[in-house]
């Protein structure tokens, strides 16, 4: 490294070491960039690339050419999930599962929503849409859909059957971890699903606007299996906890 800073200064002595070593150099970063995107950065960075992408398709939609107030709700509610999926991964990165998990469970009851909202046709109707208690109508989409939520609750409101993520019995007494990196595996696992219910959804309300299905055949209103979400399972193994795979599959098969 100092023979490069040394050369950037301006001083061309050290050319015979740059060329000597500059192979090397190369392999080990470029090793080490790829480990750096198979990490939990990588993840949340991959994650991130899903939404920002998704958010500003759906955002060159055109207005002017919907004429559904469920459709118009649905597109504001979907773009401003962008501020869950900023939040949800940072509380994750610094190992806060239960906060995170509780992000979450709110980004879901929100896709719920808006999968409901979308049949609506006047504004009144959305008014009086009920913001949360849709679950059930994604299991259309996702059979697992019941099971997803129920876990999240039980998560986000410390149920008995999970307090033992972060609480501790020890000889001074029961221990609680603020910060539970481990324990927050779970939560990136869950937060691809909410990814995965994001954008199917999304291309369920706009599909039909033009915007790039990659989760959702639109002909036969199958979820494809090559999908964006799936893939980040496969390709980031390591991050999730054992049984993440199967996890997924129960979700939506």
């Amino acid at each position: 490294m100092a023979a490069s800073a040394t050369y950037a200064a301006g001083n061309r002595s050290v050319d015979n070491t740059l060329r000597r070593h500059r192979a090397i150099w190369i392999e080990m970063f470029e090793k080490q960039a790829e480990v750096d995107e198979r990490s939990a950065g990588g993840l949340r960075r991959a994650v991130l690339r899903e939404v920002s992408g998704r958010c500003e398709s759906i955002s060159r939609v055109d207005g002017r050419e919907i004429t559904s107030s469920g459709i118009i709700a649905a597109a504001n509610a979907l773009i401003r999930m962008h501020s869950t999926f900023l939040a949800a991964p940072h509380l994750i990165r610094l190992g806060f599962a239960f906060e995170s998990e509780a992000v979450i469970r709110l980004g879901f009851e929100q896709v719920a929503w808006n999968n409901a909202v979308r049949h609506l046709t006047e504004p009144e109707e959305v008014a009086k849409l009920s913001g949360t208690g849709h679950t059930t109508k994604l299991k259309s989409l996702f059979p697992g859909a019941g099971l997803i939520y129920n876990r999240l609750s039980d998560l986000a409101h410390v149920a008995p059957s999970t307090r033992g993520r972060v609480m501790i019995e020890s000889d001074n007494g029961l221990v609680i971890d603020i910060q539970a990196p481990e324990t927050a595996k779970e939560s990136m696992r869950l937060l691809v699903v909410l990814l995965d219910a994001f954008l199917v959804v999304g291309e369920v309300c706009f599909g039909d606007a033009g915007i790039l299905c990659g989760s959702l055949d639109r002909v036969t209103y199958r979820l494809k299996e090559n999908r964006p979400a799936g893939r980040l399972i496969q390709d980031f193994e390591g991050v999730f906890p054992p049984g993440t795979k199967s996890f997924f599959d129960a979700w939506w098969r």
